[in-house]
């Protein structure tokens, strides 16, 4: 009996002591951005708690507390790599705009944090593909990334575009470096026999 006790208060302090050491400051929200495609907000997001924020869920919400865009449940936690979480688009958004996101837990069973919004640029670029025959890796990057063509060998033209929609980059390479870049999102443009393909790469 006073090992199960024991037991008992040995796990009620370390989930005490997690609780307690859990800060939404080291939740990052690299960015919030809204697609056309979907439509959907795009929320990117990487947590170094050691809490790893189980089975989350990001609710938009305009000034006025109106939920704009909501969630399903697709992860099972929120760890150190950057994770792309797609919102629902509930209501429309007028850009440019302020709003906030509330980030929950255990299939918004616990609200874990909330964090003020602005969105001014609109994620039309990005076209999610399940049939894409591109590979990149790694992604997200701190520097170099390489592509990969499923079955194709000849030659391809990468253009590299900002999420204002600015070439910053053309290149042959299947090797591309990023060094040049400040951390965000960028959109690849991908030219290959009479394919184009459009993906996101995120430099760290």
């Amino acid at each position: 009996m006073k090992k199960t006790i024991g037991a008992v208060l040995v796990l009620f302090m370390i989930n005490l002591l997690n609780a307690q050491q859990f800060s939404c400051d080291s939740v990052e929200i690299f960015s919030v951005q809204l697609s056309t495609i979907n439509p959907t907000v795009e929320v990117v997001v990487k947590n170094s708690n050691a809490d790893i924020i189980s089975y989350p869920g990001f609710i938009l919400f305009n000034t006025n507390s109106d939920t704009l865009a909501m969630e399903s449940v697709n992860y099972f936690g929120i760890g150190t790599n950057y994770q792309t979480h797609d919102l629902t688009l509930l209501n429309s958004i007028n850009l440019p705009f302020n709003g906030y996101l509330e980030l929950h837990s255990w299939f918004y069973d616990s609200l874990k944090c909330t964090f003020p919004v602005a969105i001014d640029t609109i994620f039309a670029a990005i076209e999610p593909s399940f049939l894409s025959s591109v590979n990149v890796f790694p992604n997200p990057t701190n520097n170099l990334i390489t592509l990969g063509i499923d079955g194709y060998n000849g030659p391809i033209n990468v253009e590299v575009y900002d999420l204002q929609g600015r070439r910053l980059k053309t290149t042959t390479n299947t090797t591309i470096s990023m060094e040049e870049f400040a951390k965000g999102i960028y959109v690849f443009k991908v030219a290959y026999g009479d394919i184009v393909e459009k993906l996101k790469v995120v430099k760290e």
